[in-house]
């Protein structure tokens, strides 16, 4: 598997889109309890939609709250940001993600490929708290603008790689679907 360099470059893609799950519940309760002064709910309603577009959308709303909103109207914001774009962003990843990951694996690597994956979503819960402790440290809004960043850059970074690695499992399907159409000549 490490002389698959798709592979791998998939699995190192698919770390920026688990930092952007895993940054808000990292990232949002220390930014309004400690830098906004805001109570704390803990809620959030699953949703889905397209998550590239949406992790952006979320952090550049909360960079936005950040700035702007005070009082109630921060709590109300925060709480819309929360239930509206990071559920509906970081539901329908995991799922399509491991998918394109079983799908990609190699023909021999069936089992060791999509075992390895996971470890894009640990290395991801392992770095996050981290990245926003220094990010946060600089500016309270940085976080947010960087996490943000990371969702369009790995969206473009993962377009060669599905082609790249769906092209096998392409081949594979019409050469199955070859053989099954001789198969049904010769019958």
């Amino acid at each position: 598997m490490l002389g698959n360099r798709p592979y791998l470059g998939l699995i190192g893609v698919n770390v920026p889109f688990n930092i952007c799950t895993v940054f808000s519940a990292v990232a949002l309760p220390v930014c309004v309890v400690r830098g906004l002064h805001a109570p704390l709910s803990g809620r959030s309603v699953p949703s889905s939609r397209s998550p590239r577009r949406l992790w952006a959308a979320r952090c550049a709303a909360a960079a936005l709250t950040v700035l702007l909103a005070r009082g109630s109207l921060l709590v109300g914001c925060l709480t819309a940001m929360m239930l509206l774009l990071w559920a509906a962003a970081g539901m329908p990843h995991g799922p399509a993600s491991n998918g394109l990951s079983a799908q990609a694996a190699p023909e021999g690597l069936r089992g060791t490929c999509p075992a390895a994956f996971p470890y894009s979503f640990a290395t991801a819960d392992m770095v996050t708290p981290g990245l926003f402790v220094v990010l946060y440290g600089v500016n309270r809004v940085l976080p947010w603008v960087v996490v943000g960043c990371l969702a369009p850059a790995a969206s473009v970074a993962v377009r060669p790689l599905e082609r790249r690695l769906t092209r096998g499992e392409a081949a594979r399907r019409r050469g199955g679907e070859a053989a099954a159409e001789v198969n049904l000549t010769r019958a």
